[in-house]
């Protein structure tokens, strides 16, 4: 071979000819007689055999890795990215790691690290945003139940659309391995008994820390652990994605939440209900279960824990919120302290409140909230019992001290002094500790004045009684003024006694009718009639003033009245028949009657009358499930007003100007009110023994009888000046009910009022103008 022909050969350029053996990611250089293999930028080896990749601190553009990185919670290049108590562990073979708590501190290792005792607590939100989304009122941020599925899924399609054309099968399986909720990420253990009863606290040399492990042939997490076979595999626990969720009662994708109506599922007892749920009587006198207080559901496949908040956490709420009980809801939620207004997550300083209408806690301890009439205003009281200016100081009276008074005395403290001493009944005379029965009108007449007569009394001690038109204590005897003085109208016995509010002047029968009851007393305005019930004679009656012009109704269609109340203005009479378990109302001419409330009601006792607002109020004393019920006096809408803390309701009364319903519950042994409006709720007096009947004078005065000892009780509207007197020298049998006349008609007139509101036969008023009604009693043309 010449010379030429070898130097041809020598110079071949094996890069040029494709001949040379370097790696398709590696440069082919030409030298002579050879070549030589460099690896491409970007990957690693001898650019023969091999030219791996190679992967620096960032193997994405640095704002494509930004973007991830805000996506993948955890994920971390340095120990930086984490918490301060956190650290960056890394996975063989990714050149990314997840973030982690140190030692046996709990958290997700970039937001939180904290000793497992304290862990951080997810803030309620409601009403605002959740993520990308913003709630409605009525619903929940929560975690999703596929939070980690949907993370993945779009970390995932991330990934392929950003690196599809290089890196798609490797870098997949290091995002996977970035982002996949580890199950090493358990909760560390301290001892044993941290961990199930088939597990151990056991050290981890991947993990660094000890954690719970199931002991075999058990498995789970180790602090649940359960037979392989008998195991039901339980979700993966994937990184958290918040949602909106409608609250139970509501459907709607959280962002729009609609009330779902349900028919509730009737119930006998409460057997029928969920086990944190019983069974009550619903708005529309159904018997429905409904969940325990503190719980909330549907009272029959749940009733979940309500609390909001937890009341012993410090950090349960937000700054300038507390966590409280909440009478509405029946449970633990965030409200805002004094001097802040908000939802309890959002608090701004507002106004100092100027009442305590407002706030409450400007009463001292041992005060209460009342509506003063005359200052038109909320003021602080002192309880009953206490003495003070209700704001700074309620300072507790002094006890009775009286000893070794007569049976025929009571203990009573001097007005003048403010000292505790024994005063003689009436009929009795002597110091209080001796005290005997005065001379008997039966053996000297000449006790009595002209215009008395002696009756027998109590305990068969004959007494002079004024005769009517006269009023005194017999001994003297006066005409009764014109001036229509406050009067007092009492049920007792077969009678009907009539006396004033001075406690010194005994009173006098001014209906007597053999084997008659009255219950129920009432007023007419307009006729100046009183107006009664008769249990025993099954029937409605009512009397001029002076006991004349008796009249009796609706015999053969009522069973046991009891309470009832006047519509002055409409000419109508309501009424509490407790054998027939319902409510009606009646024409006061005697001709018309119809049943309103049939269902619902058990012990339905006494009736009270809303003018303004065209309510009728009402007490049933169901052992089971005593309340104070409230319907539209065309009987509609009817519900419960009030259930808590109600025992054994019985007289109830309305004050007009006050805003205020009151009753007295021979439960509890308390009188008590609250606003109309269902707030300020107060108890006026107590304890009481045995209360029945009640009425107030003026709103100035509450009057109640009480069947343990027959006589008249009466307090201040405050609760202050208490007070108690027999009804009169005379009669015999248990007491019933009670009634202060009214001077004037009290509240507004009614459209009834004119031309029986163009109605035939019942005028009944409405929220919504009157209600025309057919009567129950008789058939009569057009019903």
């Amino acid at each position: 071979m010449n010379r030429r022909i070898e130097e041809q050969v020598d110079n071949l350029n094996e890069c040029e000819r494709g001949d040379h053996t370097c790696d398709q990611n590696a440069v082919c250089s030409n030298t002579d007689g050879s070549f030589t293999c460099e690896c491409r930028p970007g990957y690693d080896g001898d650019g023969i055999d091999q030219c791996r990749e190679h992967y620096p601190s960032s193997f994405m553009p640095s704002h494509y890795t930004e973007n991830l990185l805000l996506i993948i919670q955890g994920s971390c290049t340095s120990h930086q990215q984490c918490h301060q108590w956190g650290e960056c562990v890394f996975v063989d073979g990714s050149p990314y790691g997840h973030c982690r708590c140190r030692g046996w501190y709990t958290g997700d290792g970039v937001n939180h690290c904290g000793p497992p005792e304290e862990p951080r607590r997810q803030t309620e939100q409601r009403g605002r945003s959740c993520g990308e989304q913003v709630c409605d009122v009525n619903a929940d941020c929560m975690p999703s139940p596929s939070g980690g599925v949907r993370l993945f899924s779009e970390l995932l399609m991330v990934v392929i659309l950003f690196f599809f054309d290089r890196i798609l099968t490797y870098h997949v399986m290091i995002i996977i391995i970035s982002i996949y909720p580890l199950e090493y990420r358990q909760k560390p253990c301290r001892s044993h008994e941290e961990c199930s009863e088939h597990g151990s606290c056991t050290y981890s040399h991947t993990l660094g820390y000890y954690h719970c492990v199931c002991t075999e042939p058990y498995e789970g997490d180790g602090i649940e652990c359960r037979l392989k076979d008998d195991q039901i595999m339980s979700k993966l626990k994937y990184s958290l994605i918040y949602r909106c969720e409608c609250y139970d009662g509501y459907a709607g994708d959280g962002m729009t939440c609609v009330k779902i109506h349900i028919y509730p599922k009737q119930c006998r007892d409460s057997t029928d209900c969920h086990q944190y749920g019983h069974c009550v009587v619903g708005s529309d006198s159904r018997y429905v279960c409904e969940c325990l207080p503190g719980y909330r559901g549907d009272g029959i496949q749940q009733c979940v824990v309500a609390d909001r908040c937890n009341p012993a956490d410090p950090s349960a709420c937000a700054q300038n919120a507390e966590c409280i009980y909440e009478e509405a809801e029946r449970a633990y939620v965030c409200k805002c302290i004094k001097g802040f207004t908000g939802d309890g997550v959002h608090c701004i300083p507002h106004a100092r409140p100027q009442t305590c209408q407002e706030e409450p806690r400007l009463c001292h301890a041992n005060a209460q909230c009342v509506y003063n009439s005359d200052s038109s205003t909320y003021v602080c009281i002192c309880k009953p019992g206490t003495v003070g200016d209700g704001t700074h100081r309620c300072d507790l009276l002094e006890a009775p001290r009286c000893s070794n008074c007569s049976s025929n005395a009571h203990c009573v403290q001097s007005p003048n002094t403010g000292g505790w001493q024994c005063r003689c009944n009436p009929g009795y005379h002597g110091n209080g500790h001796l005290c005997v029965a005065m001379t008997s009108c039966l053996d000297d007449r000449s006790m009595c004045d002209p215009h008395a007569e002696c009756v027998p009394g109590e305990g068969g001690h004959y007494v002079c009684n004024c005769h009517y038109g006269y009023y005194g204590n017999g001994r003297t005897c006066t005409p009764d003024s014109e001036s229509n003085d406050d009067v007092l109208l009492i049920s007792r016995g077969m009678a009907i006694f009539q006396r004033g509010i001075n406690p010194d002047v005994p009173g006098k029968q001014l209906i007597v009718i053999p084997h008659h009851i009255a219950v129920g007393l009432d007023y007419d305005c307009q006729e100046k009639r009183f107006v009664w019930s008769d249990i025993s004679g099954h029937s409605i009656r009512s009397a001029s003033m002076n006991g004349s012009d008796q009249q009796s109704f609706f015999t053969n269609d009522l069973n046991s009245p009891e309470g009832i109340a006047v519509d002055w203005s409409s000419k109508n009479v309501y009424y509490a028949d407790s054998l027939n378990d319902e409510i009606g109302v009646a024409s006061l001419d005697g001709k018309y009657q119809k049943a309103l409330i049939t269902e619902g009601l058990v012990n339905p006792r006494a009736l009270a009358l809303d003018m303004q607002n065209r309510h009728l109020y009402y007490t049933d004393w169901h052992r089971e499930n005593p309340v104070i019920g409230r319907v539209d006096m065309d009987g509609k809408n009817n519900h419960v007003f009030l259930n808590e803390d109600v025992h054994l309701p019985n007289g109830i009364t309305v004050l007009p100007n006050r805003r205020e319903l009151c009753w007295v519950d021979a439960g509890n042994h308390r009188l008590s009110c609250i606003g109309l409006n269902g707030n300020n709720r107060r108890v006026v007096f107590a304890p009481l023994q045995h209360p029945f009947g009640l009425t107030h004078n003026n709103e100035a005065k509450f009057y109640w009888t009480d069947w343990k000892d027959n006589r008249i009780h009466s307090v201040g509207i405050y609760g202050d000046g208490y007070k108690s007197f027999p009804i009169s020298l005379g009669g015999s049998g248990k007491v019933y009910g009670i009634l202060a006349v009214p001077k004037h008609c009290m509240g507004p007139q009614t459209t009834c009022s004119v031309d029986n509101g163009g109605c035939t036969y019942l005028c009944l008023p409405g929220q919504e103008g009157v209600h025309c009604e057919c009567p129950s009693n008789v058939a009569v043309k057009g019903c």
